[in-house]
């Protein structure tokens, strides 16, 4: 598999020889220490993974002597925003001035009124990104339609759609169907502590 990987103070004969090494390694932590190197593994929620590379280990700090995290907490923004850019490339873009453009893209929904344009608006900046939506309102709101409608425009319409009714299963599942398993049953048990 490719990993993106940026090397610091090497010249491309020895990037290339170190990059062949370092898809052979079977522990990142041990190749680091031997080859004297510094391995930073930068992960985006929507991007390939990549490695930063720096020789020596020594020198993995700012001139200051600070440490290069947080630098590198940007640069993973910057890896992520990119590839949700290049995510929303695949989407056709809907012009805000042109309303028939939102219609052709969702067909079932008719809509004049401001706060019904303010919840399309809100469905086009959320349809390009991989995130996991909770719809509230009362009930007979139309919170199904607005799933169904963001479901339409992602890039995930090919796929079947599965409509999560909260309030029809135990709250345990919800928030595990939400939050994923480990952080629902960490949020159960500091429940039942409290009581």
């Amino acid at each position: 598999m490719f990993v993106p990987s940026v090397f610091n103070n090497f010249t491309q004969s020895q990037a290339k020889n170190l990059l062949e090494k370092l898809a052979k390694a079977k522990d990142l932590d041990a190749f680091a220490k031997e080859m004297d190197l510094s391995v930073f593994q930068l992960r985006a929620a929507n991007a390939l993974p990549a490695v930063l590379l720096i020789s020596p280990a020594s020198g993995a700090t700012l001139s200051d002597g600070s440490s290069l995290q947080p630098l590198l907490r940007v640069t993973e923004l910057g890896m992520e925003v990119c590839a949700l850019r290049e995510g929303s490339k695949e989407i056709p873009t809907l012009d805000d001035s042109n309303p028939l453009s939102t219609r052709n893209l969702m067909p079932n929904f008719i809509y004049s009124s401001k706060p019904m344009l303010d919840l399309v608006s809100e469905i086009q900046k959320i349809r390009t990104s991989d995130v996991t939506t909770l719809i509230t309102g009362e009930s007979g709101s139309g919170k199904e339609l607005v799933a169904r409608a963001i479901h339409l425009v992602s890039k995930r319409k090919d796929k079947i759609f599965v409509p999560f009714n909260c309030t029809a299963v135990p709250r345990e599942l919800t928030e595990g169907h939400l939050f994923g398993y480990k952080k629902a049953h960490l949020r159960a048990q500091i429940r039942i502590r409290k009581e």
